[in-house]
């Protein structure tokens, strides 16, 4: 075998092997740290992380669309570079000190300045906790990833929307809540 043959063999290998990381990048909501299945009524720490995909773009902005199972459970962790904007609306219950109960249907991050915006190569994470529904389900993430114009301006955004089914080319991010095992 020549060198060439060996060489290109060897390049085509590496790049198989490249193409499921890339293929399966895309923004996701997901436990912190593996800590297992995600069970019924149980409350955890999940992160939603956003990698930039672009080559000359930047992600200025993400926006999650929360599930409705879990729309007055969640807490959103504050972060210093990022703006949180949320759209919220009382549910008429009250909390046990009496506050009102708020549902969070969407919570958008927004980099204050050019210099916390996401490069390319680089991914973004934003840590959000909740209550895990008590029953089991699929919990559906759309996400809206907004980067900046070739020309670096966040006037005229591409808007990547992660809201289709499995297989999709911009796939909605899924947990699964699973029964909590009985207690023996």
């Amino acid at each position: 075998m020549s060198k060439i043959t060996v060489a290109l063999a060897t390049g085509t290998a590496l790049a198989a092997l490249a193409l499921p990381a890339v293929a399966g990048a895309h923004a996701t909501v997901s436990p912190l740290q593996p800590q297992g299945a995600a069970l019924t009524a149980a409350r955890g720490t999940y992160v939603l992380r956003a990698p930039n995909e672009t080559d000359g773009q930047r992600t200025y902005k993400v926006s999650l669309l929360v599930p409705t199972a879990i729309r007055t459970s969640i807490s959103i962790r504050q972060l210093p570079d990022w703006k949180v904007s949320l759209k919220t609306r009382k549910t008429g219950q009250k909390d046990a000190e009496g506050g009102d109960v708020v549902a969070i249907s969407r919570i958008t991050w927004t980099a204050r300045t050019t210099r916390d915006e996401i490069a390319p190569h680089f991914y973004g994470e934003w840590p959000i906790r909740f209550q895990n529904p008590a029953t089991p389900q699929a919990l559906t993430f759309r996400i809206d990833q907004y980067y900046t114009s070739r020309k670096g301006s966040r006037k005229r955004p591409e808007v990547v929307r992660w809201a289709g089914g499995p297989g999709s080319d911009h796939p909605a991010s899924v947990i699964d809540v699973v029964a909590s095992a009985p207690a023996t």
